[in-house]
């Protein structure tokens, strides 16, 4: 695998999950239209059984800086240097969702100070 792109359940009005979901009280963020900007599966717009919001966010961190690491990016882009364009094109994409790793780390602190009381009641 190249390249790993992890996305939050999310539970999309008008579905059966969404349909479950409220009936457990599991929809976090159904202020519409001011939460639809959080229906992007990037962020966790429901509350989680076994999970509470800081658990999930530090669980979508760990697994993208774990995928990302330089030494699994090495390993995987080691692996394709006899095909020199798709290895190149590989380092590329990995550096790019490792540079992004900050930026995500940044935009769930700023949901879990914005957003992040929702998911505690109930």
């Amino acid at each position: 695998m190249d390249n790993l792109n992890v996305l939050f359940l999310t539970p999309l009005p008008g579905t059966r999950l969404w349909d479950q979901m409220k009936s457990e009280g599991r929809i976090a963020l159904d202020a519409f239209p001011e939460d639809w900007r959080y229906y992007t599966l990037t962020f966790p717009v429901a509350r989680y059984k076994h999970l509470s919001l800081d658990g999930i966010i530090q669980e979508m961190i760990s697994c993208n800086r774990s995928f990302y690491s330089l030494p699994r990016i090495l390993r995987r882009v080691g692996s394709n240097l006899g095909q020199k364009s798709q290895a190149a094109d590989q380092l590329v994409g990995n550096l790019s969702f490792r540079g992004n790793l900050r930026l995500g780390c940044k935009a769930y602190a700023d949901f879990k100070r914005q957003r992040g009381h929702l998911h505690e009641a109930a």
